[in-house]
């Protein structure tokens, strides 16, 4: 649920930018036998096209996820990393988690951190995968594995492609007020060019401060809630203990998030997690007895 209502919200936001793009396009670029309703279709249109191909076609297919994981600098084990991850598996496998249906990738990044992506793509980076032990680093990639358990990253993939093409016309009109500001120089058309680069500089700051920032916080407390659901994920598979002594020594690296910090997170804070996964540890292990 919360994964549809941040995809909705993104879409709605990112149109506000893509809308006035593609009318501007076509005022300066009319296309003959194309009348205006189709005109302010194709944006609409262009921005399903490019999330399904992001989102349903791009991780599926060789070269495209070939590309996609490069994007987001993964890459495969060297053999010392392969046989840490080997015994991570192995462990899991000894809990009877099937481990076999994803593929695992080591990043370059020096940020602790891990992330699951594409089809079935689980990244850990290099820092995390030599600081954190082997049992520390099963209870990260049972929530990674949460995210795909969870449906999260093909929603993840399809707000990218939103905000691909969001990105694309925010640029277009900062080159329109840059030449804009080049024009200004000719005499006959000065105060024309200042006043729409005016215009348009206007747009965009009203877009970013009472709009887009605004979106982001509410994007932030989804994901902070999708988060959560993939660290029940871990719970529910037998490693809820492993991914406590994780994200202990997240805590050991990071330190404390100060409380203010929470609406600019998409994550949980790190305290908060871990006391919320030891009251469900606690939970099941009183159901447990009970039964």
């Amino acid at each position: 649920m919360w994964l549809v209502i941040d995809f909705i919200l993104n879409l709605l936001i990112n149109m506000i930018i893509i809308f006035p793009v593609f009318a501007i396009a076509k005022e300066l670029f009319p296309v003959p036998g194309i009348d205006s309703f189709w005109c302010s279709a194709l944006p609409l249109l262009l921005i399903l096209l490019v999330c399904f191909l992001w989102g349903f076609v791009f991780p599926y297919f060789p070269v495209t996820r070939f590309f996609q994981r490069i994007l987001r600098g993964q890459s495969k084990p060297i053999p010392l990393e392969q046989e840490k991850i080997n015994a991570i598996t192995n462990y899991m496998e000894e809990k009877g988690i099937d481990t076999t249906k994803y593929k695992y990738f080591v990043s370059s990044c020096s940020e602790i951190n891990a992330f699951a992506s594409g089809a079935k793509d689980i990244t850990i980076t290099q820092p995390m995968l030599s600081a954190f032990s082997v049992k520390e680093l099963a209870g990260i990639i049972a929530h990674e594995m949460g995210h795909h358990q969870n449906g999260d990253i093909l929603f993840f993939n399809l707000s990218y492609g939103v905000s691909i093409l969001n990105i694309f016309c925010i640029r277009i009109l900062y080159l329109i007020i840059f030449l804009l500001n080049i024009f200004r120089f000719f005499p006959f058309i000065q105060i024309f060019t200042i006043l729409i680069a005016f215009i348009i500089s206007i747009f965009l700051n009203i877009y970013t401060f009472l709009i887009f920032y605004p979106s982001r916080l509410l994007s932030n407390f989804f994901n902070r809630k999708i988060e959560s659901k993939a660290d029940v994920y871990a719970t529910k598979i037998g490693l809820g203990n492993e991914l406590i002594d994780g994200l202990y020594r997240l805590y050991y690296f990071y330190g404390k998030d100060p409380w203010w910090t929470i609406p600019f997170s998409d994550h949980p804070r790190l305290m908060s997690r871990i006391k919320k996964l030891q009251k469900r540890m606690e939970k099941m292990n009183q159901d447990f007895y009970t039964v």
